[in-house]
């Protein structure tokens, strides 16, 4: 009987445990991805505006607190006494500075949204609405973590609710970015040949970024419908804002190239 019970507290710890680590894993590297891009991003555009470096820095600051958080997790996970299913502190900040990069990454982007779109009112209050329930549904989700302090308890029926509105909405806030952003720079895309031709390569860009993106939030909203009793949404999830973070500053630090590319065919034209 001990011994049933015994591998039964193991497995469960083993679908606990390993998708953390594993995450953890994959976003240690995309943290030194991180770096690179922020000191590329600073030392190429130094006449951005001072509200958008602010953004880009603290960023930077939020994805450094959850790599050591998600470092603290792995090593508490793994090297206390006892197999445990309690939630390291590591984790608990993890899911709280996730929630908050989502919501900034995901303001700048809507933001670029409403301006192409010529301040369509309609579109900004939709995607405010989805960015506003992808945050409070995941602060809520977050806190709700922190009182049951125990993945056991991750699938009791409030959390299901929290858990499928804030990633159900932070994936449909994804995709309808990327489809507006490459709709109105189609749109707005002009004949002439070497500025419609810059348009196609940024097209490109949003549509590489953004289907990086609204994959992983699909993987991370499907894996938590279809798999209650794992935590395997973990996986995806755990290197989720380090994907918003270097797909923003990916497209960022891409201007220099553009204008680059678009020189090199002035040049060619004349």
């Amino acid at each position: 009987m001990s011994n049933a019970l015994a591998m039964s507290i193991f497995a469960r710890f083993s679908n606990a445990a390993s998708p953390v680590l594993l995450g953890a894993f994959a976003s240690f590297p995309l943290f030194g991805v991180t770096i690179a891009q922020t000191v590329w991003y600073f030392r190429r555009y130094p006449e951005d505006s001072t509200t958008l470096k602010c953004f880009i820095a603290s960023l930077l600051f939020i994805d450094a607190i959850q790599t050591f958080a998600t470092a603290e997790a792995s090593m508490t996970l793994f090297l206390r006494r006892k197999i445990s299913t309690d939630y390291p502190l590591g984790i608990l900040l993890h899911l709280y500075f996730t929630t908050v990069s989502v919501a900034i990454v995901q303001g700048i982007y809507t933001y670029r949204v409403w301006i192409m779109s010529m301040k369509n009112r309609l579109l900004l209050r939709t995607l405010i609405l989805l960015m506003t329930c992808q945050l409070v549904a995941g602060t809520a989700f977050d806190i709700l973590q922190e009182v049951h302090g125990d993945a056991g308890h991750l699938h009791i029926r409030v959390n299901d609710i929290f858990g499928t509105l804030s990633m159900g909405s932070r994936m449909a806030c994804d995709i309808l970015i990327s489809i507006s952003l490459v709709y109105y720079l189609n749109k707005w895309r002009p004949e002439v040949r070497r500025t419609k031709n810059v348009i196609d390569r940024i097209i490109v860009y949003v549509v590489g970024v953004g289907v990086v993106t609204s994959a992983f939030s699909a993987l991370v909203f499907i894996t938590w419908l279809a798999l209650p009793q794992q935590v395997l949404f973990m996986l995806f999830f755990s290197i989720l804002s380090k994907l918003y973070v270097n797909s923003l500053l990916v497209t960022l630090n891409a201007r220099a190239s553009l204008r680059n590319k678009n020189n090199e065919s002035e040049f060619e034209l004349e």
